[in-house]
C-alpha cells in the first residue's frame, strides 16, 4: 500500500499551550486533517495533556475501507520514566480495550480483550 502525497491534505486546528516553567499543559479541542478530493481519507481528534497526562478524548480516521475511533488516557510519572494507559477502540466496528504499562528502553507491557 502506497501512501498519498502530504500535499493533498489540509488542516483545521484549535491548540492552546500553557506553562510556568516547571510543568505544562495543553489542549487541542480539534484537530483535522483531510483530503478534500477524497471522501473517505480524513482523522479528526480531540486531546489535552500535560506534563503526567496524556487524554485523547477523541480520535476518527477514515481511510479507504479502514475506520478506526478510540479514546485513549495515559498517566505519566516523570519520576519514574514510566507511563500507565487505556484505551478503547474500534476497527471497522470490532471494539478492542487495551491497557498497560511502559518504561522506555526497558519495557512495554499490553493487555487486551482478546488476551
Amino acid at each position: 500500500m502506497r501512501l498519498p502525497q502530504l500535499e493533498q491534505y489540509v488542516t483545521d486546528d484549535e491548540l492552546s499551550f500553557s506553562t510556568d516553567f516547571k510543568h505544562f499543559s495543553f489542549q487541542v479541542p480539534a484537530a483535522r486533517v483531510c483530503n478534500p478530493a477524497e471522501e473517505r481519507q480524513s482523522l479528526e481528534l480531540a486531546f489535552s495533556g500535560s506534563d503526567t497526562f496524556l487524554v485523547v478524548n477523541s480520535c476518527r480516521l477514515l481511510y479507504r475501507q479502514l475506520e478506526v475511533q478510540a479514546e485513549f488516557d495515559a498517566e505519566i510519572s516523570p519520576e519514574d520514566r514510566q507511563a500507565a494507559f487505556n484505551a478503547d477502540c474500534s476497527v471497522n466496528g470490532i471494539p478492542y480495550r487495551l491497557s498497560g504499562a511502559y518504561t522506555p528502553g526497558r519495557w512495554l507491557t499490553v493487555t487486551g480483550s482478546y488476551g
